[in-house]
């Protein structure tokens, strides 16, 4: 179904529009919420997803991220993610001469791999838990009128 995408992706607009509010340089990351969010969007079927596919999409997700975010990492922040954890490892590694595309992007993965797998989770909880409020309300319209 098209909505799905469309969900994701006005929702991935919406949220970096509100968050360009505190940072300027977010709105260069509209593309990478925009594809992140139509693959959510696209994966949200009406299925029930085993454990294995909700960390494997989370995967994918935090690859697809850190693809999208490194261009801009490299050339607007000089490889920073602009998070203070990953800017943090980012700055340890440079210490230790690693070079700045490996440091940013293992920089980007500790930001973006708990927050893909976290965000997936929840949203996978919330989707079961209101699949499953509405089929009890239902059942309960069907006792009533019986």
């Amino acid at each position: 179904c098209v909505f799905g995408p469309l969900g994701g992706i006005s929702t991935a607009i919406l949220t970096t529009l509100l968050a360009r509010i505190t940072d300027r340089m977010l709105i260069s990351y509209l593309f990478q919420t925009i594809v992140i969010g139509a693959l959510c969007g696209m994966f949200y079927t009406h299925k029930e997803h085993q454990v294995v596919e909700l960390v494997y999409f989370s995967f994918i997700l935090c690859f697809t991220g850190i693809l999208l975010a490194l261009p801009f990492n490299l050339f607007l922040r000089h490889g920073h993610c602009g998070n203070i954890w990953g800017d943090a490892l980012f700055d340890l590694m440079a210490e230790r001469r690693i070079p700045v595309i490996v440091n940013s992007i293992l920089g980007e993965f500790l930001v973006e791999f708990p927050d893909m797998m976290l965000s997936v989770f929840l949203a996978t909880g919330c989707h079961t838990l209101r699949k499953r409020l509405s089929s009890h309300t239902i059942a309960n319209d069907k006792e009533n009128e019986s």
